[in-house]
Formats: C-alpha cells, structure tokens, sequence
C-alpha cells in the first residue's frame, strides 16, 4: 500500500473516532456549565445535569426549588439575581454567594468580576499563564503569533492559534522536512509515489515540493514556480481567498476586516485578530477597554456607583478630594476613613480632637466652654454638674460639690432614722440609739425594737422575757402538748427544736415515744385514737382476735391444705410447706420449712425438697461428691495426672488421649502413627516429612500455594482447567483476556470489551445526536 493511501485510511479512521466521541452515554449524567447544556426535563446543578420536575409554572415549584424553568420544565432555585438574598447572586439557576473580591473567590476562579458578583478563572491576559489568553473568562493555551512562542515549537499557527516546530521547510534545520508541523527527516524513496502528498522524490530522498496539482493535498494548488522544487499552496496571493481571510506564506489564515467577522468579538483590524474589545463600547457598564480585553474600571465619575473614576489607573474610587467624603471622616489614599483636621470637618456642633483616633475624631466637647450650662466636659463628653441641691432631685436629691454630681446622701443626716451614709448611699446600719427612731435602739450596728418583758417564752416569733432569744433558740421556752394525748401519747410534749417561725411543727414518734405506730394485739392503744385491741382482730390470724394483748381462737375454722401435704414456690425453691396444725386451733395450715442443705423445693413432680446433686442414704451430696462405700457422701481425691483409688471406693482416670496409668502416674505414650509431621501428642514432634514447597498443617503435609492434582504449584502459578498441571498465567501488559492457563487476566467493565488484553471502551450513542458517548 502507498504512503498516500496509508494517509488516506488513517484519517477516515480518525473522523470515525471523533464522531463517536461527540456521542453521550444514555447511563452517566451529562456534564454541564448551566442549563442550557442539559436535555429537556433536566437542569444544571453542581456540574451535572440531573433529572426536572415537569413544571410548566412557578405555581408547580415550592420550597428552596421555588422557580420554574419553563424551557426544561425543571423546578430551580432561581432565574436570575432577582430571586436570590442580599450578597447572592443567581448562577446555573442556582444562589450562590456574590463576590466583592479577589479574597472571596476560590482557588479555581480566583478573579473577581465586581460588576456581575462572579468569579471567573481571568479577566484579562494577565491572569493566564504564559502561553495562554483568557477569551470569555477562561484561559485558553494558544498563540496570537510568534512572539507568543519560544523553546522547541517557536512558530504560531495562524489557523488554530497553537505553538507548533515549523509552518514551511525554511523553519527546519538542513535537510529536514515541515511534516504536519514537526521537522522531519526526509524519507528515503524511489519514486514521488514513496512520498506523502506535498513533496516528491529527489535523489532518492522524499522533499517537499510538487510537480502538479495531482501532487498536493486536497484544497491546494501547486505553484512550480515557487521554490526549489514547487510548493502546494493554498493561495498566491489574498484574491485566491475568501473574505475574511489573508495569504500568508502561500496558505489561507483568517484576518477580520469588521467586527461582522468575528461577532459575538470584535475586530481588531490591525493585526486582523478577534478580540474581545477595542474600544470601550464593547464593554459591559462599569468595563473599559485595555489591550483588547474588558476589566472592570472606569474613565469618568458617570462610569462609577462611588460617583468618583481615579483616571490615572481607571480605577473607581470613594473619593478624591476631602469633599466627597462625609463629615467628621477624610479622603485618604482615595478611601473616606473616619477623622478630621479640624472642626470644619465635623458635623454639627462636634469638635476635633486631632489626638484620637488614627485621623482624629469627632468629639461633642474639647473644655468646660464646649457644654451646655450645669455641665462639664469630661473625656470629650458634656455630662451634667450640679452646685447646689436645687440642682438635684429624688432619688438623688443630694448634690456632692466636689465632684458636681448629684447623689442620695453625703452623711448620715441625709438619710432617714435607722441608716448609715455608705458610698453616697442610705444603707441600714447605726452608731448609737440617736441614729435609731424611738422605741429602737443600737445593737451590734442595727436598730432593734427595745424589749419588754411579757412573761415566759412562748413559741409565737417574739422573745418574751426579753433575754435576746427567741422561740427555739431559747432553752426557757415553756413546751406545749403534742397533738395526740391519748393512749400511750399521753403526756408528750413538743421538743424545743419544733418551734419554727413562731409555730409548732406536728409531733411523731420521736415525741410519742417508741410504742407509737400502728396497732398490734399489745394491750396498748399504739396509734392513739382512745381505742383498745380488745375484740380487734389487728395483726391475729384468721378466726382469731385480740383478748387482753393475746390472739385467742374466737371459734369454727376450715382446713387449707390435708395434713401431711407439700408444696413448693415456683418463685422461691429455698423451702417446703408442710401441712399440719401448728397452733392452738383444730384447723390445718401449711408450715414453712427449709430444704436441707444442697436440696430444692421440686414445684413441678415431687412439690417436696430433692437433692441438687447426689442422694446417700438420707444425705444430699455436695456439688462433686459421690456415695462411699458406707452410703455417706464422699469427695473423690484425684490430684492432677495421677491415676489409682480416690479414696471413695471409685478410681482416679487419665484425662489425655496418650496416658496410660503406670504406678498411680499417667504417663504420656508418644505417636506418630499417621502422622507426616506436627506434635507427638505429648509434647515433643514427629518427624518431618514434608519436603520443598510444603508445610504441615493439623499433622499433613500441605502445598504453600496452589495444590494441582498432588502437584505444589510455584508461587504465582495456577491449576490448568484443562491439563490438570501447574500454568504460569501469561497476564503481565494485560488487564483481561485468556490467561493461556484457562483462566482471565481480568474482567472489564460493563461498557467495556477486552481486545487484545486491553479493555476498551464501547462508545453508547443509542438515542443521543451528541453530547458525552460515555468514554472521554
């Protein structure tokens, strides 16, 4: 096959590519930058379009997802900047916190549009890196011409604007060849058909050049006249193009003439290159025009929202001079900040204190002279001072001339009977009887009512006989009754610690004495109601009454159980009842009686008390005893591994697998019978005989990896399927396909096919014209 038919094929294969990469997976959400990207029923968020909500108005939305996207019948959070909070703008239908500068964007767009409150990656060339130019905020590698360029790919490719190594030969060392823009050495050949369309055979080297048309690419003509050996050229001069472009070097490159040619851009007709601006009026409100790109600033004030453009560096600022600032602040470095120079600079009546502040301040007085009469300047204040008491009223009728400040009192005179002046304030307190009103006198620095005896202390908050304590605190104080008086309450009286807060609190047992409570067959009225236990039944059993402080029988009665009868508790196993008469009646009861030791009350077969454990005789055995040759209970004595009489009339067993009892001793017999390695059964090992790429495992030989029909497999290796011998999986620079062992390298994924061992992906159009085809 000819160079030139490899070509051919080569790029129809790659156009087939391409346009199955313009496909979209119908199984992975479809990447967006807003909703316009997105199917119908669908809307953008988060980068991703997810599925709508089939509104078809605002009505149909609640909640945070409130607006109506009619075109996409989707619910969205908003419209447009109408719809979000104060400090948020609508951005892919979404609220999204507006920006106010660079610090408020993240490391992605880090450049803020202040006009629009977005972030974006640039706003101008300058935010891009070397090699790149920002065109609608977004930096974009490319070339706008040779200066753009440097290192291995100098030139610039005026059709697609990328740095490439050569656009002719001439760009190209000696010899070498422009081949798709990179320096080639000539291939060797024997005719111009060993040669790619564009160069011909000379002296059996491939050259760039032609000798007719039929030796150019689609689309060019060859000048044999230009060159050496000719030239495929796409024009010989601009007439050989159509509009909007230019010849240079014998090819078409675009070279706007109007703005017409580049819209929504415009046209920079000097070097014939799209822009994004050339003069302002290309520019958004608050943009103007600098080396072709729109960045936010200003020419005149009209230009700002401050009312004030810095021209210098087109900049808009708070202020330019002092007077378009507000009063009491300053224009520094274009920004008003609090201060001032002098009282011009401060509103009303205010004074400037240069002193405060970083600037100054604005104070209301700088002396006395500043404020209003009865007032004084204190920390740049006026605050009242008065000169007399006139000046005062309550509660601080008192003026304090010192200080000019009107207060309740300067001494005690100033207060009434039964203060003290503290601080300029009445407190309660005196120094002698004169400061107390009359009946009162001076005790421990508080007026107290003067006592008159009345008689002995009674319980009433009042001290009686005047001695300085009262009620409970007075050991005099004469005890009243308790509450209760009859029975055996007769007589009691209240204790001296019951009298609180001039009342009597109510008695109990502790005033009552230990018999009080409730009553019992005593011969006692316990509870104290005036009544006796004679002919109360009280705490007696059933057909019994209390006579004289003794249950006596009071006459027929019925049987609960037949004599001799046993029952147990389900709840409680620890005893027996018996039934039988246990008292003076001629009635049966049951009788609770404890099980003996190691035994149980049995509520479910027997309902009498069995032995937990072992029964001798008449003897319920401990937990491990057993029957002796007496019939007693016995503890076998059987130290550990030792064998023989336990002393119980029964014999002392070996408890291991290899014991064998020799003289009262077990003794441990070692075996290895069917055993290929591991213990001897007492301790010690067999002998091993596990050999090269085994190990013992429960006595046995075992492989270390892979066991193929008795055959130990080398690590890595595997069973064949099909020979039933060890395989080495031929896997390595494979992810799936045969292992050559019957076996895969791998699986791949559910939208991929394994070809020659590699899982590639299988583009999925089915019912989509573009958009994602879910592989790249």
């Amino acid at each position: 096959m000819s160079t030139r038919t490899s070509t051919w094929l080569s790029l129809v294969s790659l156009l087939a590519l391409l346009l199955a990469v313009a496909c979209s997976s119908k199984n992975r959400p479809t990447p967006c930058g807003d909703s316009s990207d997105c199917p119908s029923g669908q809307w953008c968020r988060d980068g991703l379009c997810v599925p709508g909500s089939g509104c078809q108005s605002d009505d149909d939305c609640s909640g945070d997802l409130g607006r109506c996207l009619v075109a996409r019948a989707v619910c969205v959070e908003c419209l447009d900047n109408g719809d979000c909070g104060a400090g948020y703008i609508c951005s892919s239908n979404s609220c999204v916190a507006a920006c106010a500068g660079d610090d408020d964007c993240p490391a992605g767009t880090p450049r803020c549009d202040t006009a629009s409150g977005q972030c974006f990656e640039c706003l101008a060339d300058g935010d891009c890196p070397q090699g790149s130019f920002c065109v609608e905020h977004t930096c974009q590698a490319g070339c706008q011409s040779d200066d753009d360029c440097s290192g291995s790919t100098p030139r610039c490719h005026p059709a697609t604007s990328t740095c490439v190594e050569c656009l002719i030969d001439g760009d190209c060392p000696d010899d070498y060849l422009c081949q798709n823009n990179d320096c080639q050495p000539p291939a060797s050949c024997n005719n111009d058909d060993d040669c790619q369309r564009g160069q011909i055979c000379d002296g059996g080297s491939c050259v760039t050049g032609c000798r007719s048309s039929r030796d150019c690419p689609q689309g060019t003509t060859c000048l044999s006249d230009v060159g050496d050996h000719g030239i495929c050229a796409q024009c010989r001069d601009s007439n050989d193009c159509p509009q909007s472009f230019t010849c240079e070097s014998y090819q078409c490159v675009f070279h706007c003439l109007e703005d017409a040619d580049c819209d929504p851009q415009a046209c920079d007709t000097t070097s014939g290159q799209c822009v994004d601006c050339t003069g302002d009026s290309h520019c958004p409100d608050l943009y103007v025009c600098q080396d072709h790109q729109c960045v936010p600033g200003c020419r005149q004030d009209d230009d700002c929202s401050t009312g004030h453009c810095l021209t210098d560096t087109h900049t808009c600022v708070d202020c330019l001079v002092v007077d378009d600032c507000p009063l009491g602040h300053l224009c520094l470095d274009n920004a008003c900040l609090p201060g001032c120079q002098g009282d011009r600079d401060c509103p009303g009546d205010l004074h400037c204190e240069p002193s405060l502040g970083e600037h100054g301040l604005c104070v209301e007085c700088l002396q006395d002279d500043d404020c209003p009469q009865n007032n004084r300047c204190v920390d740049n204040r006026c605050a009242f001072t008065c000169t007399d008491d006139q000046d005062c009223n309550p509660p601080t009728p008192v003026c304090d001339g010192t200080s000019g400040v009107c207060v309740e009192c300067l001494g005690k005179d100033d207060c009434p009977l039964g203060n003290l002046c503290r601080d300029n304030t009445c407190q309660p307190g005196c120094e002698s009887d004169r400061d107390c009103p009359t009946g009162y006198e001076c005790s421990a620095g508080q007026c107290r009512q003067v006592c008159v005896p009345s008689g002995e202390e009674v319980c009433d908050g009042i001290d009686n006989d005047c001695d300085g304590r009262t009620d409970g605190d007075d050991p005099q104080l004469l005890l009243e009754p308790c509450e209760l008086q009859e029975g055996v309450c007769t007589g009691s009286l209240h204790d001296v610690g019951q009298c609180v807060d001039g009342q009597w609190l109510s008695c109990g047992p502790a005033q009552y004495g230990p018999s009080f409570g409730d009553e019992v067959c005593d011969d006692l009225d316990s509870d104290c109601d005036g009544t006796g236990d004679d002919g109360l039944q009280l705490d007696c059993q059933d057909q019994y009454v209390c006579q004289d402080g003794q249950c006596t029988f009071s006459g027929g009665c019925t049987s609960q159980c037949a004599e001799g009868q046993t029952d147990c508790d389900f709840l409680d196993s620890s005893y027996v009842k018996v039934c039988g008469n246990i008292d003076e009646d001629p009635c049966l009861e049951w009788d609770k009686q404890d099980c003996p030791p190691n035994s149980w009350c049995d509520p479910f077969i027997f309902n009498q008390c069995i032995c937990s454990y072992q029964e001798c005789g008449q003897e319920c055995c401990a937990e491990g005893q057993v029957c002796n040759d007496q019939g007693g209970c016995c503890t076998p004595d059987c130290p550990a591994r030792t064998c023989g009489p336990d002393g119980c009339g029964g014999f002392c067993q070996c408890d291991q697998p290899n014991d064998y009892c020799l003289d009262g001793v077990c003794v441990c017999s070692p075996s290895c019978v069917g055993k290929q390695c591991g213990d001897d059964g007492c301790g010690g090992s067999c002998p091993d005989t596990c050999r090269d790429g085994t190990h013992c495992e429960d006595n046995v030989c075992v492989c270390d990896f892979v066991d193929c029909n008795g055959t130990c497999c080398d690590e890595g290796d595997v069973c064949n399927s099909s020979t039933g011998q060890c395989c080495t999986p031929q896997c390595s620079g494979r992810e799936c396909g045969p292992d050559g062992c019957g076996h895969t390298c791998g699986t791949c994924a559910d939208n991929e096919i394994c070809q020659d061992g590699t899982c590639v992906c299988q583009p999925d159009c089915t019912g989509r014209e573009c958009g994602w085809d879910g592989c790249s």
